[in-house]
């Protein structure tokens, strides 16, 4: 199913298409699925993503989809209607690293939703 991330706030900004995230235009696949474990477009341990519910390294809510299930810890309004765009091919998965010891869930995260995904900063976890 391909649907819409929204941050915090409540806006859509990344896209979720099976086991794929991509940039907000549909272009970039910036992050894979695997299980519950995210993993960064070259296969670092980004976070998890459960029952809707997508959560930083550390276990802190990053975002969400329209119709999650999971803990979220406040759920904002949803806000802008943004169309789906064509989404490009999907690449190859990269081979993924270990998943660490999940934490116990968090309040919302400081990160912005998108850089969940920058290999620069999930590298530091490894």
């Amino acid at each position: 199913m391909i649907e819409w991330v929204y941050d915090r706030g409540g806006y859509p900004q990344i896209i979720v298409d099976g086991n794929r995230f991509l940039d907000r235009g549909g272009i970039n696949t910036i992050g894979w699925n695997d299980g519950n474990a995210t993993y960064t477009a070259t296969g670092h341990h980004a976070g998890w993503f459960e029952d809707g519910v997508l959560s930083d390294a550390e276990n802190r809510c990053v975002g969400f989809t329209a119709n999650a299930t999971g803990k979220i810890p406040s759920q904002p309004e949803l806000k802008g209607d943004r169309p789906m765009p064509d989404l490009n091919e999907s690449p190859e998965p990269p081979e993924f690293r270990a998943v660490p010891e999940k934490p116990e869930p968090g309040d919302f995260s400081t990160l912005p939703l998108d850089y969940v995904f920058d290999d620069k900063r999930t590298q530091m976890y490894v």
